[in-house]
């Protein structure tokens, strides 16, 4: 069974919180009808690919 390193495990969580940041920016962005960039249509997709990655 193959352990995580600390610094493999520190990457995945700032990676996670990143995530995290884009989606709940996401939403704000969405609810207040700021401009819909290219930006976050990117996002929007990372974090698809990332919850899919996640299950």
């Amino acid at each position: 069974m193959k352990t995580l390193t600390d610094l493999e495990i520190e990457e995945i969580s700032r990676m996670i919180i990143s995530e995290i940041g884009n989606k709940l920016k996401l939403k704000l962005d969405l609810r207040y009808g700021f401009p819909k960039s290219s930006d976050n249509m990117h996002n929007l997709s990372k974090i698809r690919n990332f919850s899919i990655i996640a299950q």
